[in-house]
C-alpha cells in the first residue's frame, strides 16, 4: 500500500508546491496519476478486506458457470488505463466450455496478476493470457 500513496503524495505535493509554474500537460499528468494510483490502492485494501473476509469464513466462495472470456474481459476492462501503452494478447477459443468458479474473486485474481506484469515486467513486454480446456 506505501507505493500508490508515495506516488499520491508525491504527485499532490509537486501540484501543490508548484502548480502554477507547471504547463497544463504536466499538471493533467499529475492529476491522472494521483487518480490511477487512488484507484490501486482502493483496489489493494479492497483485496485486503476480502482476504480478511475469506479467512474469517465470512465470505464464501459462489461457484457458478462461468464463461472465461467474460471475466478476462472485465479484468481487462478495469485495467484499461494502466494497459493503455502495453501490448496485451488474448487467446480464448471459442469452444471453451464455461468454468465453475467465483466471477469476482477470479476477476480479482487476474488483475492482480496483471498488475503484478505491469510493475515488474520492461514496458515494452506483451502480456498474454491464454485459456484451453
Amino acid at each position: 500500500m506505501r507505493t500508490p500513496l508515495a506516488g499520491i503524495r508525491g504527485a499532490a505535493s509537486s501540484l501543490v508546491e508548484a502548480g502554477d509554474r507547471l504547463d497544463r500537460a504536466t499538471r493533467a499528468d499529475l492529476a491522472a496519476s494521483i487518480a490511477e494510483e487512488a484507484e490501486r490502492l482502493d483496489r489493494l485494501l479492497g483485496n485486503l478486506l476480502n482476504m480478511t473476509r475469506l479467512d474469517a469464513g465470512v465470505v464464501q466462495p459462489k461457484k457458478e458457470w462461468q464463461p472465461v472470456e467474460e471475466i478476462v474481459g472485465a479484468a481487462l476492462g478495469r485495467l484499461e488505463g494502466a494497459l493503455r501503452h502495453r501490448p496485451v494478447r488474448v487467446a480464448i477459443p471459442p469452444d471453451l466450455p464455461l468454468v465453475p468458479l467465483d466471477g469476482i474473486l477470479i476477476e480479482q485474481v487476474l488483475i492482480n496478476l496483471l498488475e503484478n506484469a505491469l510493475r515488474y515486467t520492461p514496458p515494452d513486454t506483451p502480456i498474454e493470457i491464454t485459456a484451453t480446456a
